[in-house]
């Protein structure tokens, strides 16, 4: 019996020392994301090490051109 997939959430919070594990988990959020919106435009990475809290703010501000789901 198939399962349905959750509906994506309006945020994630990736973290953790296993840099593997966390990779594979943004690479699978990444593809769920391009799948359900058809392209990668709306995808922004940022990394925590190299990104302040304002950083993150203002791409979350920054208008939406496209239409579809956009991650930061």
């Amino acid at each position: 019996m198939a399962t349905r997939e959750a509906e994506l959430k309006s945020a994630y919070l990736i973290l953790g020392s296993d840099t593997p594990k966390v990779q594979r988990s943004l690479a699978r959020l990444r593809e769920r994301i391009v799948a359900e919106s058809g392209s990668e435009l709306g995808v922004i990475s940022l990394d925590a090490l190299e990104s302040s809290p304002e950083d993150v703010l203002a791409e979350i501000d920054t208008p939406v051109l496209l239409p579809g789901r956009r991650a930061v």
